[in-house]
């Protein structure tokens, strides 16, 4: 190969990285997250996926959060992702925090639930094949939404 050939590929190859990064933007993965299951959800408060599987390119997951105790609960609109790799949860580069004061600090009392659709747009736009989750902050404690990507 002539050294103009191997400028050439070279140059096809950043170009091809830089569309995949810009216009796909996919999710990235980082270290272990080391959340440990008992950390997780007030007693009687749950988060579920209005669907089980999604697409790729999903760009939000609706869930309900259903308070089920004898209390009521504040949840705050912030929000990360984990994916599970090799049995083990991971941490997603990004989160979501809401920067409207309307939806800083909500309400959901008992015996309610409350319909959400978490945007998955700080995290990317292209969403590798796997299972994940969603860490939501309901009081002082962690609400669990897990759902897949195929």
């Amino acid at each position: 190969m002539t050294k103009k050939t191997i400028t050439i590929i070279l140059d096809l190859l950043l170009a091809g990285f830089i569309v995949l990064f810009l216009f796909l933007k996919p999710v990235f993965i980082g270290e272990p997250s080391g959340m440990k299951e008992d950390f997780f959800a007030p007693p009687g408060v749950s988060l579920t996926p209005e669907q089980q599987e999604y697409k790729s390119n999903l760009k939000s997951v609706k869930c309900v959060l259903k308070n089920e105790s004898s209390q009521d609960y504040a949840y705050v609109m912030a929000y990360r992702l984990e994916y599970e790799k090799n049995g083990v949860w991971h941490t997603a580069i990004g989160e979501y925090r809401s920067n409207d004061p309307r939806e800083i600090l909500k309400g959901c009392l008992r015996g309610s639930s409350v319909e959400l659709d978490l945007s998955m747009e700080p995290f990317g736009r292209y969403f590798r094949k796997g299972k994940y989750r969603i860490l939501f902050n309901v009081d002082y404690d962690i609400s669990v939404c897990e759902f897949e990507v195929n």
